[in-house]
């Protein structure tokens, strides 16, 4: 039915992956990535700080130049997609599935806590926010397979067969040096999880 579902609300899918991947959250004060997720360029939503007490978008907004305005229909959440976060949530969870931390980025962290005399500890700093993908380790080398689990796991097997077909061309255009190339093996989970992440059939709920 090409007139039911909703959009997956931002923050629902980041904290969806969080709790899929078991990225740890329990010391956000470390997670310099939550301080504020309120920009277009992050997620235009931050928990608690809706410009209005009736929520992030206006109940009955009706979104213009689409097929869904042109039949009437309200699509509150459609009001938080727009040319600037589309893009925006796309680089924000690439930096996050990519669950790498820089010795720069450790840094500003410290420093922040250093400016206010804060006790800073780099091993929870270090880990804050980074997923553990071992369950996905194993799939690497069979695309498809790969594929498969994500829709299992966080599309409920409602991947189209054009997206999933999509992405695991994508994923075997990885190409591989034996099963021991770690880059490669982590670049194929990163695109498929960013794909599958990014795509209507996740980002509509039905």
């Amino acid at each position: 039915n090409d007139q039911y579902g909703k959009i997956r609300e931002p923050v629902l899918r980041l904290t969806h992956w969080a709790r899929a991947f078991s990225a740890p959250v329990s010391s956000p004060e470390y997670a310099e990535e939550l301080y504020d997720l309120s920009s277009a360029t992050d997620l235009s939503q931050h928990p608690y700080r809706s410009k209005s007490v009736f929520n992030f978008y206006r109940p009955g907004y009706i979104p213009p130049s689409t097929l869904a305005g042109g039949l009437g229909m309200t699509v509150p959440e459609l009001q938080l997609v727009n040319a600037t976060s589309t893009p925006g949530y796309i680089n924000f969870m690439t930096y996050l599935i990519e669950g790498y931390k820089s010795d720069e980025d450790i840094a500003e962290i410290r420093s922040k806590f250093d400016r206010f005399g804060i006790p800073f500890d780099e091993t929870v700093a270090r880990n804050m926010l980074v997923p553990d993908y071992s369950d996905l380790d194993e799939l690497v080398t069979e695309p498809a397979a790969l594929v498969d689990y994500l829709d299992a796991y966080l599309t409920y097997g409602s991947l189209s067969a054009e997206t999933r077909a999509s992405i695991i061309n994508a994923v075997s255009m990885i190409s591989m040096d034996g099963s021991s190339d770690e880059a490669a093996r982590d670049d194929r989970k990163f695109i498929a999880l960013l794909l599958v992440m990014t795509s209507p059939d996740y980002l509509v709920q039905r």
